[in-house]
């Protein structure tokens, strides 16, 4: 078929074969590069390469070497494992063949993996023989598989050799059968190594057998075995004597007659003078002869006595008796001693002497005269008793104070002098009764120690302990100081560092640089501090321990009116100024001025909203008891409801020219504002020498009760004119108010008029850690207080927070 048939097309030919005769098939010719295919429908599929092919028997012969076959007298074709045996075969598998059947079967173990073998039409396995098991666990081959554990048929021992023996038999599987018993019969136990008796134990009844033993005696002996009796019916030890020799004393049987260091003559002891003649040394055993001790002698002459000889009536026998050769020698320092005080001429230990012998006979002779020494005796002899030393039942004292006592000299220990008898009374550790417990000679001489003054306070309750005719008196040491920064109640008023004022926060640490204009501050009921900036349009959260500072409200620098339901930084304000919490201490509530409107900060969800609107400039703003918020609007001030509606109050002086500035409400609900009256002077109560002064009115504001003005105090200064009040804040009852910026006067105490400084002292330049009176302050905007009634400042013109601790009021 030439190349230019490359395209596909189709051609149908007929074949027939039956049992070896091509049938109906369907040739396909297609474009398999040049050459022309075959498909036998249903069977390989496989491009069967006719090329070159001219007759029918080469085509057929083509079909007789591929794996594809058609049924018998059918049209559809099958693809076969194999038809030859190259079918089947590989590099991995050379030797391969197909079956009859059409199978491919291992050749020779060359066709299997390694550790397999070929078995024919079963395939490789895993062994064949025995032999091909060898070195596994289990070394027999079992079907094909080293499963067995023995061959199958062999049979062994499974009880002890005997009569009775059993074995078992392994089976077909590789595995022991059960044990079979080969048919005997119990015996008597015997010493043949065989189990007899049928009891499982072999030679029980011999418990000896093949232990060591020994043979004959002494020297003589020679070890062995227990072995069994040439009949069986026993054990016998076999041993044969290595000769004897003569006994010795050295804790061995050398004669091997079963006794050892027997019949010997022992040798004499040293000592053989007096009455030790004829003792002999005793046998030792292994140590050999050992010679006589005191115990020996004695045993061998009770007479025997190593001390005395002749010096004590036992001994006065005329004998030897400690075997020196001497008979009732004369006395010795070891003689027993005697007394004889009817002896004449005698005195003192000179009566007391040395027993001697004479003749058999004892007798005391006198002692002789040593010199004198402390001991209640007449040493020397001479009628008198430790005359030597004078001082002897001579009247001491040992001690001092009460723990003096009274006794006599005495000998002392060594006997060579005197010592006072008397014992000092041991010392007690002094305390306050009128006695010397330490006995240094001085009464209740106790060390100082602090106490606490009963009725003082602070430094002042510091004292000094003294003991007063027995008693123990606490007396002030400390007296009132001026407070200082120092962590002390130094005025004794009960308060530690009260009225010092300290550097909470310098602004410059927020912007880095100064003119921060704090224009606000407050406490929440966390007594977190919060203040506001006009310069940054920002409010701001402290935490006054750690002085970390967070933008609360507000983006820096960017001014708007803009509130916010999600988040109070995308809020913007215009010159936020005055800040006051509601009741609750949650809320906060700004006087945004520019905006001319008072804006409320959510403490819980954190929304900004406007609460009320339509203020000129609002300042001041506090809330009473009800929840009614006061606002002060320059020359006016309004009441503000719940839900945010404002009303205008009529203040009294309206014809004036009234400008307020500070606004408050006390514990009693009293609400109090300050105000600059022009010519005030013309109004009765509130009048001041000059044509300017400043007025503190108070009414008990109430939601019924409205545009009602309370009574006019004057709080008046000696200054020029433009007397300026900038801010008013209240402490319990307690009304505290700001003069020019500077000061700050406590105002008003229960509603008595009254003015006290409590900070400041008319300079800007701020001082802390020092009394608040004592330092400068510029332009206070507003006070706050925490719950400790520790009083928080805004510093606007120092840009710093500052604090008065508390109380000093």
């Amino acid at each position: 078929m030439s190349d230019s048939r490359r395209v596909r097309t189709f051609v149908s030919l007929f074949y027939f074969l039956s049992w070896g005769v091509v049938s109906l098939v369907f040739l396909s010719l297609l474009a398999c590069e040049s050459n022309a295919v075959i498909i036998i429908p249903g069977g390989c599929d496989a491009c069967v390469s006719f090329e070159g092919v001219k007759t029918k028997e080469e085509s057929l012969k083509i079909l007789e070497n591929s794996r594809c076959a058609v049924e018998p007298g059918g049209t559809k074709g099958v693809c076969l494992n194999c038809r030859l045996d190259e079918h089947c075969r590989s590099d991995s598998a050379p030797t391969r063949k197909c079956t009859t059947d059409h199978r491919c079967i291992c050749g020779s173990d060359k066709d299997c993996s390694d550790g397999q073998f070929c078995l024919g039409g079963e395939g490789c396995v895993q062994c064949t023989k025995h032999e091909h098991c060898e070195g596994l666990p289990k070394p027999f081959c079992i079907y094909n598989r080293c499963e067995g554990s023995c061959e199958p048929g062999s049979k062994q021992p499974c009880t002890q050799d005997g009569v009775c023996s059993a074995f078992q038999e392994c089976t077909n599987a590789g595995v022991w059968g059960k044990c079979q018993s080969a048919g005997g019969k119990p015996e008597k136990e015997l010493c043949d190594e065989r189990d007899n008796d049928c009891d499982g134990l072999v030679d029980e009844d011999f418990p000896q057998l093949k232990k060591s033993c020994n043979e004959n005696i002494g020297p003589c002996k020679v070890s062995g075995v227990w072995q069994c009796k040439a009949d069986f019916s026993g054990v016998l030890c076999k041993g044969e004597p290595q000769g004897s020799k003569q006994e010795d004393c050295n804790g061995v049987d050398d004669d091997c007659d079963g006794v050892i260091d027997n019949n010997i003559s022992a040798p004499l002891c040293t000592k053989q003078e007096g009455v030790c003649k004829g003792a002999r040394k005793t046998c030792g055993g292994e140590k050999g002869w050992i010679d006589c001790d005191d115990a020996a002698y004695k045993k061998h002459a009770a007479a025997y006595d190593k001390v005395f000889d002749g010096q004590n009536a036992a001994t006065c026998d005329g004998l030897d008796n400690n075997c020196n050769g001497q008979i009732d020698e004369a006395p010795t320092e070891q003689a027993e001693a005697c007394s004889n005080p009817t002896a004449g001429g005698v005195f003192g230990e000179c009566k007391n002497g040395r027993t001697a012998c004479e003749k058999q006979k004892t007798v005391c002779l006198p002692g002789q005269p040593t010199t004198e020494i402390c001991d209640d005796k007449d040493n020397d002899c001479d009628g008198q008793v430790d005359e030597d030393f004078t001082k002897k039942g001579q009247v001491c004292t040992a001690g001092q104070g009460d723990c003096q006592t009274t006794d006599k000299f005495v000998c002392n220990d060594s006997k060579d002098g005197t010592v006072c008898a008397a014992k000092e009374r041991t010392k007690q550790p002094e305390t306050c009764n009128k006695i010397d417990d330490d006995c240094n000679g001085m009464v209740d001489d106790i060390q100082a120690k602090s106490c606490q003054v009963v009725g003082t306070k602070g430094a002042c309750a510091t004292g000094q302990q003294q003991c007063i005719d027995g008693k123990l008196t606490c007396f002030q040491i400390n007296q009132p100081s001026p407070e200082l920064a120092d962590q002390r109640d130094n005025d004794c008023d009960g308060y530690v560092d009260e009225g010092i004022v300290s550097l909470v926060l310098s602004t410059k640490s927020l912007l880095g640089e100064s003119n921060v204009n704090i224009t606000g501050i407050a406490i929440n009921s966390k007594q977190e501090v919060f203040f506001s900036s006009n310069s940054t349009q920002c409010i701001y959260k402290l935490d006054p321990t750690t002085k970390q500072v967070v933008v609360y409200a507000g983006k820096a620098s960017e001014k708007g009116n803009v509130d916010s339901l999600t988040n109070p930084l995308n809020a913007r304000f215009r010159n936020p100024g005055k800040l006051t919490f509601d009741l609750s201490g949650t809320h906060l509530f700004v006087s945004d001025r520019n905006n001319h409107s008072i804006r409320r900060i959510d403490g819980v969800t954190g929304s900004v909203s406007t609460y009320t609107t339509g203020f000129k400039e609002p300042g001041d703003l506090a809330f009473a008891k009800n929840g009614t918020l006061y606002v002060v609007n320059e020359t006016e001030l309004y009441q503000v409801s719940t839900s945010g509606t404002a009303t205008l109050i009529p203040v009294a002086n309206s014809t004036m020219r009234v400008r307020m500035f500070g606004l408050t409400i006390d514990s009693m609900d009293r609400l109090y504002r300050l105000q600059r009256v022009d010519g005030c002077s013309a109004k009765g109560s509130c009048s001041c020498f000059g044509t300017d002064c400043l007025a503190l009115h108070s009414a008990k504001m109430t939601p019924n009760l409205l545009g009602l003005d309370g009574a006019c105090t004057a709080v008046c200064s000696p200054s020029s004119p433009g007397v300026d009040y900038e801010s008013l804040q209240s402490s319990g009852e307690k009304i505290f108010g700001v003069f020019e910026g500077e000061q700050i006067f406590m105002l008003a105490d229960v509603g008595l008029p009254k003015k006290l400084l409590i900070a400041g002292n008319g300079k800007a330049s701020p001082v802390n850690d020092i009394l608040a009176t004592k330092s400068g302050f510029n332009n206070i905007s507003q006070m706050a207080f925490d719950k400790k009634g520790n009083l928080y400042i805004a510093d606007y013109g120092n840009d710093q927070i500052r604090v008065i601790k508390g109380p000093v009021w």
